[in-house]
């Protein structure tokens, strides 16, 4: 009876020893992404610009590579998006130019009907 758990036991060990040195090889190689890709603010403006350059061709070759339905697709959404946001940007500007004239028709109102008590009343 001794014989069967010994070999679950090497077993076991051995299981245990590939997960630690799994874990570790995720680990240094973790390590190595994150060293190999900084984030772009401790990126110098040249290096961030060198990159930004990469990611726009790899862009442009995916965008090549595409079949010509696959092309007329991405361009349709993309105006798609392009004018969601610009529809958001102009409610934007029609809100605080609403704000703007509320708030100016407020002031005016309170200078014609407040002000004019406080002034004749001293």
């Amino acid at each position: 009876m001794n014989q069967p758990n010994t070999d679950w036991e090497k077993r076991l060990q051995e299981l245990e020893a590939e997960v630690n040195e799994s874990s570790q090889q995720q680990q240094t190689s973790s390590q190595k992404t994150n060293f190999s890709a900084p984030s772009p603010l401790n990126m110098g403006s040249q290096d961030f610009s060198q990159q930004m350059q990469g990611i726009k061709g790899q862009v442009q070759r995916w965008f090549q590579g595409l079949p010509l339905i696959g092309k007329v697709i991405v361009v349709a959404i993309g105006i798609g998006v392009s004018l969601s946001l610009l529809k958001t940007v102009f409610q934007l500007v029609t809100s605080v130019l609403t704000l703007a004239i509320i708030g100016a028709l407020g002031y005016v109102g309170y200078k014609v009907f407040i002000g004019d008590k406080n002034s004749s009343a001293s």
